[in-house]
């Protein structure tokens, strides 16, 4: 079973230092990974959402077209979606045209009776950033946007995605196979984008009464990699999702994309806890997602790392010091390089409990470091991963065996638990938003923000979409929030204190009024309704 390797380095390094003869037998496959890598390393992303104004399922297309594209040439960067809803594309840096479509007889190609979007938006993408774009409206049928292309370029795969976080989905397809995740989901981080994507999947449907746990592989890895784990944990008490990644792009850009698909399931669903349980190189993607973006995801309890290399990786350095074929995550992983220091710029956010397991059985390499099989145990137990660990537990396995051993499954389902058990003593309320008077694109159009604000000073942005008419917050700690709304069309701003009382539901009214934002507080209390504008 081919689990996060980092052991194939010194074969690559070596192979290259014999000599280019064994390259050159296989120069068109060398060739051509190293010109999918060299476009990776200089990858971004944007994302953001889509939706069809009939409101119904339909297949929808979001292409970028470069703006330098001739009229002949057939568009290769898109992404097919199996209905409206969030898209995420990896492109190469560079100026693009974005627009949208319903391909509603599938075949890929826009035809003019067809909806799209009436303009296309222009993007200039940059190496190792993520461009996160209002809603597109596929609405129109009349006046094809400027520049409009509408081949689109033939691909091994012509699967429509399900690119909303949550979709359910099987173990056991071949795209979650240790062959799709080592071949495109490493190798060819394009093609993975392209016919899969990063996304959180979930393996049942959503479940209110069980708490999720989001599991996140390695490199060269894919969920499937964690199914005994995740069998392990009390299936009545937590619900297990997976993050699936491309693992040999950018580790930056998985963590934006893991920041946004949580985003994306907490304004769809509420639910006040979660925990993380990340694997070797998946615990890298989960911390820089927390040290980036943690504020915006106050409901994650703990975090757990299984044989996380924190201190980054030497055979990486070497990787891309001699390699011809040169890996985004291998950059990254350079234990002296700027995404390695970055993870640890700053604390994890003070409210998450985190917890250190790492496996010791191994090796020594050929530079005379004590290692797990793949990963040395300097790099594992960095000291300082150790010093913010609330726990550190060690185990008697390999790098790939401690997913399999009961014990380190059974120290996981404790953490767990002893994280909720702890939780239930904070006494907490939740607030409920309720919108009045808006139509469904009414609160995009004119630009509406709404920010929760706690005790702290603490800022969190809530998610706003089309038909959004109710929006719960849950579990927050007793005491005095600040609701701000404000609205860009308008340049107002609404200011409201909304107490948080222990067992009790707050709400809050956000309404439209003669072209006006109004909001007010409507609890059963003597203090019923305060307000202030400004």
């Amino acid at each position: 079973m081919k689990i996060d390797r980092f052991s194939y380095l010194p074969t690559v390094i070596r192979a290259c230092l014999l000599g280019c003869a064994l390259f050159l037998l296989a120069s068109c496959g060398l060739v051509k990974q190293s010109w999918n890598q060299s476009q990776s390393r200089q990858m971004g992303e944007v994302s953001g959402a889509v939706y069809v104004s009939h409101g119904e399922k339909s297949h929808l297309v979001v292409v970028a077209m470069p703006s330098e594209q001739t009229h002949s040439a057939p568009l290769r960067e898109y992404q097919l979606l199996d209905g409206p809803g969030n898209y995420a594309l990896a492109l190469a840096a560079g100026n693009y045209l974005l627009f949208a479509f319903e391909d509603s007889n599938q075949n890929l190609t826009f035809d003019q009776d067809e909806l799209h979007t009436r303009e296309s938006v222009p993007l200039s993408i940059q190496a190792g950033k993520t461009i996160q774009l209002p809603p597109l409206y596929v609405e129109d049928s009349q006046t094809p946007p400027a520049n409009q292309e509408t081949q689109l370029a033939a691909r091994s795969s012509t699967r429509y995605q399900a690119t909303n976080a949550g979709a359910i989905a099987k173990l056991s397809d071949y795209v979650f196979s240790t062959e799709y995740a080592a071949d495109k989901g490493y190798w060819e981080g394009l093609k993975f984008n392209q016919e899969v994507g990063n996304n959180i999947y979930f393996l049942d449907a959503f479940d209110p009464n069980r708490i999720p746990v989001l599991f996140l592989h390695g490199v060269r890895g894919s969920p499937q990699d964690l199914a005994f784990l995740m069998k392990s944990i009390d299936q009545k008490k937590y619900q297990p999702w997976v993050y699936y990644y491309a693992s040999g792009p950018s580790m930056r850009l998985a963590s934006e994309a893991l920041h946004h698909k949580l985003s994306e399931l907490q304004s769809k669903y509420h639910f006040p806890k979660m925990h993380l349980v990340a694997y070797s190189a998946g615990g890298l993607v989960a911390r820089d997602m927390l040290i980036q973006h943690g504020e915006a995801h106050r409901y994650i309890q703990s975090f757990i790392s299984i044989s996380t290399p924190w201190g980054g990786e030497k055979m990486a350095e070497n990787g891309v010091r001699y390699s011809p074929v040169v890996l985004p995550s291998w950059v990254e992983m350079q234990p002296s390089g700027a995404f390695i220091q970055s993870l640890f710029a700053k604390k994890l956010p003070s409210w998450i409990d985190y917890h250190l397991l790492f496996s010791y059985q191994g090796k020594t390499n050929r530079n005379g470091d004590n290692t797990d099989g793949a990963v040395t145990l300097a790099s594992i137990l960095d000291k300082r991963a150790q010093n913010e660990a609330k726990t550190i537990f060690a185990f008697n396995e390999n790098h790939e065996s401690i997913l399999q051993d009961q014990l380190a499954c059974d120290r996981v389902n404790d953490l767990l638990d002893q994280a909720d058990n702890e939780d239930d003593l904070i006494a907490r309320g939740n607030l409920q938003l309720e919108l009045k008077s808006f139509t469904p694109l009414q609160l995009v159009a004119m630009g509406v923000e709404i920010t929760l604000k706690d005790q702290a000073g603490h800022r969190t942005t809530l998610p706003i979409y089309p038909g959004l008419t109710s929006q719960t917050i849950p579990q927050l700690a007793v005491g005095e929030y600040q609701i701000i709304t404000r609205s860009k069309q308008g340049n107002s701003e609404q200011v409201i204190s909304a107490p948080v009382i222990n067992g009790r539901t707050t709400q809050i009214e956000i309404q439209m009024s003669g072209g006006l934002i109004k909001t007010a507080l409507r609890m059963a209390s003597p203090d019923a309704t305060h307000m202030t504008s400004r």
